[in-house]
């Protein structure tokens, strides 16, 4: 019988989640849609589930502010139904939420209990979420994340080091500045949490900060590539929804949780471009 139930199990976090969590349920959400609450219910009542973790929602950005109704339904209203289902059953609940719950006009590191100030649809309807997700009564965490790389997926990484090795001009967006992280380690940190049981918000990704530009230039280093770079905004690249300009997560917590781990164990958190080079390293083998 699985442990955990992974709704999303077949997106970019969802994928690398089942490659390091055991005995888990993870169907994809055009196999089991948050939206549909019977279903839901009843795979819930015939797995009985030791946890719920839902990487569900709609993540396109500029698709959430040309739908706004499906937004707030899929990462706000749905999300809340189920840490209500979760509650009822007596399972703990994970939720994946974004940076973009913020404005990006804060200098600085942003902590868990920061101002939420989102921009655009996509953040409102996930901020929403993640308010009736600490409402609900459930055991949950509300787990904030940026900047994803890593899976079978495009992702920045991918999309920049095919464009250098094809010798193409890779546009970047100025200006941005946030915390690249491998959802391989992402899956680590949350099977750390889910051991610990910790409950409320907390915020995961790896160390460091930089920008759109220079993650960019660095992938050009590590690949031994020469790179033409132009700057482009998000509007010049087709992205009608604003972005917040700078939303580095303080990932405090997760750091001290992983010095005092149950049973001795540790948690190595590390740099983003120590990452970003396992990353790199990945994808020559494919």
């Amino acid at each position: 019988m699985p442990g955990i139930l992974l709704l999303g199990g077949s997106g970019r976090l969802g994928s690398a989640l089942s490659n390091v969590l055991d005995g888990v349920d993870a169907p994809s959400s055009t196999e089991l849609d948050l939206r549909d609450e019977d279903a839901l219910a009843r795979r819930i009542d015939e797995l009985e589930p030791t946890g719920i973790i839902n990487c569900a929602g709609l993540t396109d950005v500029d698709g959430c502010d040309r739908d706004p109704q499906a937004a707030d339904e899929l990462n706000g209203y749905a999300p809340g139904r189920l840490a209500h289902r979760a509650r009822q059953a007596g399972v703990p609940l994970i939720h994946i939420s974004t940076d973009y719950v913020f404005s990006g006009r804060d200098e600085g590191v942003l902590a868990e209990d920061a101002e939420l100030a989102p921009i655009n649809r996509y953040g409102q309807s996930k901020a929403r979420g993640e308010g009736l997700v600490l409402d609900s009564g459930a055991q949950a965490l509300v787990a904030r994340v940026q900047w994803l790389f890593g899976g079978p997926k495009g992702d920045f990484v991918r999309f920049v080091r095919a464009r250098l090795l094809a010798g193409e001009e890779v546009p970047v967006v100025r200006d941005q500045i946030g915390v690249p992280s491998f959802t391989t380690d992402l899956a680590v940190q949350i099977e750390a949490v889910i051991h610990a049981q910790v409950v409320g918000l907390i915020h995961l990704g790896n160390t460091g900060e930089v920008s759109r530009q220079d993650q960019a230039r660095q992938i050009a280093s590590d690949l031994d590539q020469k790179g033409e770079f132009r700057e482009v905004t998000w509007t010049e690249l087709g992205r009608s929804a604003p972005r917040p300009r700078r939303s580095v997560l303080d990932t405090s917590r997760i750091r001290d949780l992983g010095a005092s781990l149950p049973g001795g164990a540790k948690l190595i958190i590390s740099d983003w471009h120590q990452a970003q080079v396992r990353y790199l390293a990945e994808l020559v083998q494919e």
